[in-house]
C-alpha cells in the first residue's frame, strides 16, 4: 500500500479539530519547503546578471540582477525595479 492511501484511511477517522491541525502542519511544511527552494534558487543568480521572466500579463520581460535577497531578486528593467520569485527567473544567455 502506497503512502496516499494510508494517509486517506488515516485522515477518514480524524475528527474536525484533528483536520484542522493537520492543515494547519501541512501548510507550514509546503511553506518551508517553498522557502528553502527560492533560498538555493537565489544563489543561482548574482547581481548584473541578465535574466527574463513572464510578467503578469504574459509578456516576456528581461532585466539585470541588482540584488539578491533570501527570497526574492531584485530586477531592474528600464528605471522599474522588479522583485521577483528566483523560481520564476531564466538566465539569459
Amino acid at each position: 500500500m502506497d503512502k496516499t492511501n494510508k494517509v486517506m484511511k488515516l485522515v477518514a477517522g480524524m475528527k474536525s479539530e484533528e483536520l484542522f491541525e493537520l492543515n494547519r502542519m501541512v501548510v507550514n511544511r509546503i511553506n518551508s519547503m517553498r522557502r528553502l527552494e527560492n533560498s538555493y534558487a537565489a544563489m543561482n543568480f548574482t547581481p548584473g546578471e541578465q535574466v527574463s521572466f513572464i510578467d503578469r500579463r504574459g509578456f516576456k520581460q528581461v532585466g539585470k540582477v541588482t540584488k539578491v535577497n533570501r527570497s526574492t531578486v531584485e530586477v531592474m528593467i528600464g528605471l522599474t525595479h522588479w522583485k521577483i520569485s528566483p523560481s520564476l527567473l531564466s538566465s539569459v544567455k
